[in-house]
């Protein structure tokens, strides 16, 4: 089994598949995945419209954790948003403990979508 996690280890960075609309001053991050992401690129949009430097990472794939990209993405940004409709922010927790270094925050709900408003008031 080690080999394995050695070969997916090798090749994070290509498995790992992420859209990136990010702005070169950012101050904070917006991560999601799946339905949310569509919530989280318009509150990015809206931050934007405000006077906010934000950027947006969508996640394609969960695993590996795009550690490089979610770097690239917080060259300027130190607060990171991460948007999923669960109660307990579980891949917040996995992004935190992968990058320990940026202050986490999530926006998180059961049985609802989130909305962009929701986003915009967290970061």
């Amino acid at each position: 089994l080690r080999h394995l996690e050695a070969k997916v280890d090798a090749r994070a960075r290509d498995m790992a598949m992420v859209t990136r609309d990010l702005q070169e001053d950012a101050d904070a991050l917006v991560v999601s995945y799946g339905i949310t992401s569509r919530a989280a690129r318009e509150a990015v949009r809206l931050g934007r419209a405000a006077g906010r430097r934000l950027s947006f990472l969508g996640l394609l794939t969960l695993f590996p954790i795009p550690v490089e990209a979610i770097r690239e993405a917080t060259r300027t940004a130190r607060r990171v948003v991460v948007a999923e409709e669960n109660l307990s922010g579980l891949y917040r927790k996995v992004l935190a403990g992968a990058l320990p270094d940026l202050e986490w925050h999530g926006v998180n709900t059961l049985g609802r979508m989130i909305r962009p408003a929701e986003i915009l008031e967290a970061l």
